[in-house]
């Protein structure tokens, strides 16, 4: 049995939160290899995976506060609901034509169809005062912060994150808060993934390579608002100094990167729009929302014909497989969008390396390339069949 005197001691080993966060900043902040390197890259996740464990662990006081939300996810939703269609209701979001709750194949919550709809047929409205947009976020008690941060001021996308955190854990009188509840606790981004998971990844170094830019993105940001937090005198900061763990930042970047939205019209705004965000993802070809100035709403139209009491999904936009398993946490079944990340090389030891490298200039090319590829697309790869042109090229005979 241990002593206190050896407790305290193992205790004092320990490295606090504000080293492993200093650490956590210095690792994140490291540069890429120039070259991609998948084992340097490996050793990096996994340094960086060890340091956000223990900061978890010494965080996790707060984050057990939130244990309840985790619990039967979908009972936990489902028991939310109907303040949350209340919510719609009071605000004249207009739906009548649509369900809401969950759907097949492990998709969690979704909508779906009350009658037959036609293809182009306005599926459902939402009131621009329900929307979470970065506006919003500017001008709300965030907006000192915004004023004077060059993240919060540039990205969208993380500053409807930290709008998020604040609404949900600081704002006990969010307007919000119905909306809030409706939404997973936990996400399928790699943000989320296991080092088993991330290993299984590494079969292509593409997909690797993208995640661990991603997991890299939210280490950063963590370790920057956990020290601005703690520095800063402003009332939003100390209230999100009191609620800020590594795991809710997660959360809200991955709530966000999961769900948001280019406003209508206004595609330099991000925003998140209730109701809208529970259509899950089905094949098509054209984004089927818009923005009515009139009535102040966001509609959203059938991208195609839907029968009754089936699902009513939208098509997310034209994106690759990495796009999807990074942003959206799924790559869809049978998918025809798809695009695959050749990368080629020239080294320096290569044959007639100068004259090579020479050529690939004056075609405007790099000694190292990334082709986007898709199998309809291959008749057009000019550069890709110039680059392997060179590459395999041999003395005087094609050079």
């Amino acid at each position: 049995m241990k002593s206190k005197s050896q407790s305290s001691s193992a205790q004092q080993s320990k490295p606090s939160l504000e080293v492993l966060i200093e650490s956590l900043l210095r690792e994140a902040t490291e540069d890429f290899e120039e070259t991609p390197n998948l084992k340097w890259e490996w050793d990096h996740y996994l340094r960086l995976s060890s340091l956000i464990q223990k900061i978890k662990e010494r965080e996790s006081g707060r984050d057990n506060q939130d244990k309840q939300d985790a619990i039967d996810e979908n009972a936990r939703r489902a028991s939310e609901l109907p303040e949350f269609i209340q919510w719609l209701q009071r605000n004249r979001a207009d739906f009548k034509k649509m369900s809401i709750g969950p759907v097949e194949n492990d998709c969690g919550f979704g909508l779906k169809a009350t009658d037959s709809l036609k293809s182009g047929e306005l599926a459902f409205s939402v009131p621009k005062s329900i929307v979470m947009s970065a506006e919003k976020a500017r001008s709300s008690k965030l907006s000192v912060l915004v004023d004077k941060d060059p993240i919060l001021c540039n990205m969208q996308n993380v500053l409807l994150a930290m709008f998020l955190l604040y609404e949900k854990y600081v704002n006990p009188e969010s307007f919000w808060k119905p909306y809030l509840r409706i939404i997973p606790s936990k996400f399928d981004t790699v943000a989320y993934y296991t080092e088993a998971e991330m290993a299984l990844l590494k079969i292509s170094p593409r997909a690797f390579r993208e995640s661990l830019r991603m997991y890299r993105h939210i280490s950063r940001q963590y370790a920057y608002f956990h020290t601005k937090f703690k520095n800063s005198t402003s009332l939003a900061s100390k209230g999100l100094k009191k609620i800020f763990t590594y795991n809710r930042y997660t959360w809200a970047v991955s709530a966000v990167s999961t769900r948001v939205n280019n406003w209508p019209n206004k595609h330099d705004t991000l925003c998140l729009v209730p109701l809208l965000d529970l259509c899950n993802h089905g094949e098509g070809e054209e984004i089927s929302t818009d923005y009515n100035d009139e009535s102040e709403s966001f509609l959203c139209y059938a991208g195609s014909d839907f029968a009754k009491e089936s699902e009513f999904k939208m098509f997310y936009g034209h994106r690759s497989s990495i796009d999807f398993l990074i942003h959206n946490g799924f790559v869809p079944n049978n998918f025809k969008d798809d695009i695959y990340f050749l990368e080629l090389s020239l080294g320096t030891n290569a044959a007639n390396s100068a004259r090579k490298f020479s050529l690939l200039r004056e075609s405007k090319m790099d000694s190292r390339m990334t082709f986007p590829l898709a199998p309809e697309r291959l008749t057009n790869a000019r550069k890709l069949f110039a680059f392997i042109h060179i590459f395999i090229a041999n003395e005087g005979k094609n050079l």
